[in-house]
């Protein structure tokens, strides 16, 4: 393992959470580009879903369901987060949702700026209290339902009834999700950009880093 370059000390951990395609991944990933290299390191929850064989399945349809909280390895998740805090890598296969191949592995390096993101991010009680700073991306259903379709369809190789899955699986799901709102410190609106929200974090950020350096 390689010796940390800045001071354990201050490591800070942010989490976003957020309904379906309301852009949290991208604001995350807008945040690490703004910030000098090895600032950040990212834990997706998307990579702790459970393999299909465990995930649930719709009472009628039989088709499986994604969008509920019992879908990811939380104690998992719970762990990782743990070890990057303490200062240790993690590594993680990929979710490959759906695509065909060998799932490529993904090594999380410690960093002063530790970055949470996933739907239910905050729905266990303890791995929200992880975080020093909970974000709540936020947009209208209609903007974040086309955005869902076309990301699905380029991304995740997913062929399925779209407005019939939304009606009985990502509605009835969002309900565990916006419960979780009030549990955030801030929320960025994402109906047209979310410009200022990210240079308000990123400043946020690069403070963290700066006080984090080793002299």
């Amino acid at each position: 393992m390689k010796k940390l370059q800045f001071n354990p000390q201050y490591i800070r951990t942010l989490g976003f959470a957020g309904c379906t395609a309301s852009g949290k991944s991208t604001f995350v990933r807008d945040l690490k580009e703004n910030l000098p290299e090895g600032a950040v390191t990212i834990l997706s929850l998307d990579n702790y879903y459970k393999p299909k064989d465990q995930q649930p399945r719709d009472s009628i349809t039989q088709e499986i369901n994604f969008d509920l909280p019992e879908c990811f390895f939380w104690d998992e998740y719970l762990r990782d987060l743990r070890k990057l805090k303490a200062g240790l890598e993690v590594t993680r296969p990929e979710y490959l949702f759906g695509k065909e191949g060998v799932p490529p592995l993904i090594i999380s390096r410690p960093s002063p700026i530790i970055i949470g993101e996933g739907l239910f991010l905050f729905h266990e009680d303890e791995v929200a209290s992880e975080f020093d700073l909970k974000a709540y991306v936020d947009a209208m259903f209609l903007i974040r339902y086309g955005r869902r379709v076309e990301r699905d369809k380029a991304e995740r190789s997913y062929d399925y009834r779209m407005p019939h899955i939304v009606i009985t699986q990502v509605m009835p799901g969002e309900d565990f999700i916006l419960a979780t709102k009030d549990k955030c410190d801030i929320v960025i609106n994402n109906n047209i950009s979310y410009e200022r929200a990210l240079d308000m974090l990123t400043r946020y950020c690069k403070t963290i880093f700066e006080e984090s350096k080793v002299l």
